[in-house]
């Protein structure tokens, strides 16, 4: 157990098992891995709570303490997980890879990517100022959004002016002016995304289990990779861009019904995963964790680690990201009422998109139920009128040629039902797929919007503090509005991605559903005009 002495006033909220502190402050860390930027600990023997990570400073080991009172409420979740099936893909399997834990990490990462011993990814210092403006013009933590994305994604980082971090021009990403939405993103080069493939490998095998690797194809290389890769790179990137939607991993759900199996499911699903972040122009550019997981050789041992050790020590995360973002163009004065906007879309459109993960599931079974029965029932009934008409006291032969027509109907009602129950593989599926993506990326702009509002009320208090007080001088004020209009832009460009994003995909997933739909009942139609050819040509 370690101590930590408080370097700001935190009143927490007792309700969410949230300890409460001033500065100054000594408190016994209990937990340091409870994740997104939160500890655990206790004032004076006290009862354990939770505390935001940045607010305090380790300043070294203390002796156990009694045991807490209570226990800690629940936190927020990390970053979503794919679950696997019993490949051991996410277990430890006792095989250094080069992707767990290195023992010689010397600094602790509090899961924001905040690095405690060094301080490189600008966590605040102690002996701050008092006032609400300091010397260097930064301004004071508030405790009103403790807990808050604002707070989780770093944007009150930026805010109070905590940028002792340099940047350099090619970690920047570009801002760019679009003729309809405002700010947008730059594409890096001006070019589209490079294709990422991904296959089926072999299946590595250890002692106790075996798991599935993966090829990537990338820029001409191929390097192989596990599901847990995956689950890194999107760990990583959720750590450096809080205010970016990266797209939430797929889960290992697949429907044997339809002819899909676990392995192609989750190689289709990835791979699909895998281009989302290439289409997206600012993660499209991540130089370390991206461009490590596409390019380094899975057997170089020493690169493969210290790339990995660069990646998760990369200073540019959280609300650093801020100062990644180059840009001239001006933040539209409406840009708040552009925000409120898309959240209320965001709401709506995932109510859309739920409803339409629904009728599609339900049609899927009727599918493979109800409709497939009713082609069977209907071939049947043509089946026992061809007995009966066998049994026909005729010499010239008709009812024998009926028969047969009437047999050869039955059959084709068979291959209607047979197309009709294995369809959904190819229109009903994909698209439900691609509603589950857009479900999981909508999910993820509420750090974003949150941070825009909260930036924009903390930007408010000060300017209606700075007509009583000389507390905050012209200057400071303005360095706080250059820097809420930076957070707004990033949400801005985000807004335009996503919009950009859904109008090309919407109009190639319809494109997509009614071609399907044609082929299956052009299928349809030829399994119809073939039974329909045996009685044309009866002789009669």
């Amino acid at each position: 157990m370690s101590v930590a002495r408080a370097l700001y006033d935190f009143e927490g909220d007792a309700s969410n098992g949230e300890l409460s502190f001033q500065a100054g402050d000594m408190i016994d860390i209990t937990a340091q891995d409870v994740g997104e930027g939160w500890w655990e600990g206790s004032v004076n023997g006290g009862e354990s709570g939770l505390l935001p990570a940045s607010y305090v400073e380790v300043t070294g080991d203390a002796p156990p303490p009694a045991p807490p009172a209570a226990a800690a409420a629940p936190v927020p979740q990390a970053p979503p997980m794919i679950e696997d099936d019993d490949e051991g893909d996410f277990s430890d399997d006792g095989e250094d890879d080069g992707w767990e834990d290195d023992a010689d990490d010397d600094d602790e990462d509090d899961g924001r990517g905040r690095v405690s011993s060094t301080g490189s990814s600008g966590a605040p210092k102690p002996g701050g100022a008092s006032d609400n403006f300091g010397r260097s013009g930064t301004l004071k933590r508030s405790n009103r959004f403790r807990a808050s994305a604002f707070v989780k994604a770093g944007a009150e980082d930026f805010m109070i002016g905590i940028d002792n971090v340099k940047v350099r021009d090619s970690d920047k990403v570009r801002v760019e002016y679009t003729k309809r939405q405002g700010p947008g993103w730059a594409w890096p080069g001006g070019g589209a995304p490079e294709e990422v493939k991904v296959e089926l490998g072999a299946r590595k095998k250890s002692t106790f289990s075996s798991q599935q690797m993966f090829n990537i194809t990338y820029n001409g290389g191929i390097v192989q990779r596990r599901a847990k890769h995956f689950q890194w790179l999107h760990d990583r990137l959720v750590i450096k861009y809080t205010c970016i939607c990266v797209p939430p991993l797929p889960d290992k759900s697949y429907n044997p019904k339809f002819g899909e199996t676990a392995d192609q499911k989750k190689r289709q699903n990835l791979e699909r995963w895998l281009r989302r972040v290439m289409a997206h122009p600012v993660l499209r550019q991540d130089r370390l964790s991206l461009q490590h997981f596409l390019c380094t050789n899975y057997a170089q041992t020493s690169d493969w680690k210290k790339k990995k050790k660069d990646s998760e020590k990369d200073p540019l995360v959280g609300g650093n990201f801020f100062l990644m973002v180059a840009t001239d163009i001006p933040c539209p004065g409406d840009a708040m009422k552009t925000i409120d906007t898309f959240g209320g879309f965001v709401k709506e459109m995932q109510r859309a998109a739920a409803d339409c993960i629904q009728y599609s599931v339900q049609h899927s079974q009727r599918m493979a139920g109800a409709i497939r029965k009713e082609y069977q029932t209907i071939g049947s009934g043509y089946e026992s009128l061809a007995k009966v008409c066998t049994k026909a006291n005729t010499t010239d032969g008709d009812a024998i040629k009926l028969s047969m027509a009437l047999t050869g109907a039955a059959s084709k009602m068979e291959e209607c039902a047979s197309l009709v129950k294995t369809q959904p593989a190819r229109d009903e599926l994909p698209w439900i797929d691609s509603m589950k993506e857009y479900v999981g990326m909508l999910s993820q702009f509420g750090d974003a919007i949150n941070s825009s509002k909260a930036a924009e009320k903390k930007f408010h208090e000060v300017e209606k503090q700075s007509e009583t007080s000389a507390a905050v001088t012209p200057s400071e004020k303005e360095a706080l509005r250059n820097r809420l209009e930076r957070i707004h832009t990033v949400t801005l460009c985000e807004v335009h991605h996503f919009h950009e994003a859904l109008k090309k995909d919407l109009k190639a997933m319809m494109q997509a559903y009614f071609q399907a739909q044609i082929d299956h009942h052009q299928q349809l139609i030829d399994q119809l005009t073939a039974a329909k050819r045996g009685f044309d040509d009866l002789p009669f």
